[in-house]
């Protein structure tokens, strides 16, 4: 209550913050409960008290969540943080190490797009939510190509084939087509699949000029996949040598430029630990 803002700002990050990191770095928190604790803590910050209106809120919540070099306060933004710490799950599936859990998932799920038998339930549906922002800060060095995703995967590059492709992209087929794009999911594939038996079974019969143009230079690319026996190593700059992904470097990253491939990958250098 005698603290000023910039005082109960400081408070709500040191403590506030850490004391839901924990089960932060397990789930995934529905929207009303972020929306609950943004509530209370604009509350604190605003007036210290336990309520508070809209004209003791000098600055709009969004930009308060922003990092100070970006005009920002600096105070967490409780979601993005929330999915960076959970994205260190998605990454220990890829580097296991001496993690039980995710070498019993690599058997039963299939990486790429991480279905399988046993991946059920709200807790594997908050991870495929977080795939193409995992995919937006890793790039493939392509092994086996089974964990690989032929779209929206970087595995030539630091962009995925859309953003060089994207009138071949557009043509792209999937099994169940309908129904995966009720569920507004990707059009997903693995690449081995794509090297055994030719991009053309994933492709709608007719191309369009332009697509049948962007065809020929990805055949290019395709032929000069040579697959190994050994599994695909995802590479993510945000990352310790011990497969321990940093959660801080890719929260900073995404609140100074946003959840983009292009972006995230390439100012990764600027926002390492």
């Amino acid at each position: 209550m005698f603290l000023n803002p910039k005082g109960r700002q400081v408070l709500v990050n040191s403590v506030v913050d850490s004391a839901i990191s924990y089960l932060m770095a397990a789930i995934l928190l529905p929207a009303e409960t972020i929306e609950s604790l943004d509530q209370k803590r604009r509350t604190f910050i605003w007036s210290g008290k336990g309520r508070t209106n809209g004209a003791r809120c000098l600055v709009a919540w969004n930009q308060v969540c922003m990092p100070k070099e970006k005009g920002g306060l600096g105070v967490k933004d409780v979601a993005v943080q929330n999915q960076c710490l959970v994205l260190k799950l998605l990454h220990r599936l890829h580097h296991p190490a001496n993690s039980a859990w995710a070498q019993w998932a690599r058997e039963e799920v299939d990486l790429s797009i991480l279905k399988g038998k046993n991946a059920v339930g709200p807790h594997w549906e908050a991870l495929r939510s977080l795939l193409p922002l995992y995919q937006s800060i890793t790039f493939v060095d392509v092994g086996d190509g089974r964990a690989t995703d032929f779209w929206n995967d970087c595995w030539t590059g630091k962009v995925p084939l859309p953003a060089c492709f994207s009138n071949l992209f557009s043509h792209a087929k999937v099994k169940e087509i309908q129904l995966l794009l009720e569920r507004n999911e990707k059009k997903k594939i693995q690449l081995q699949k794509v090297v055994d038996n030719g991009i053309h079974e994933f492709l709608v019969p007719r191309l369009s000029r332009m697509a049948t143009g962007e065809l020929e230079r990805v055949l290019g690319i395709i032929i000069e996949i040579v697959l190994a026996d050994r599994p695909d190593n995802h590479v993510c700059p945000f990352a310790a040598a011990d497969g321990v992904l940093w959660a801080g470097p890719v929260y900073k990253a995404i609140k100074t430029h946003g959840i983009s491939q292009s972006h995230l990958l390439l100012a990764c250098s600027n926002c390492r630990r």
